[in-house]
């Protein structure tokens, strides 16, 4: 999937950082995997879904509406 120029940027970014052993996780590890890292990578530069999925998925998540029953919410199936 091609990237723009800027998603390029923060992977190589991210990718550096991981490779000189800075990379962390949202829990404040240290990130000893190439896998995690490639993913951490993506997600950050919002390049781990095609434009129009990501779109799809947002609108997908804004038609269900939330039923609070008790303490826990849930999303309706339609």
């Amino acid at each position: 999937m091609p990237q723009t120029p800027a998603q390029q940027h923060k992977i190589e970014k991210v990718i550096n950082n991981f490779k000189e052993g800075d990379l962390k996780t949202s829990h404040d590890r240290k990130v000893t995997n190439r896998k995690q890292a490639i993913a951490i990578a993506l997600s950050e530069a919002d390049a781990s879904q095609p434009p129009e999925q990501r779109a799809s998925q947002k609108e997908k998540n804004k038609s269900a509406p939330t039923i609070v029953t008790g303490n826990k919410k849930t999303r309706s199936k339609s």
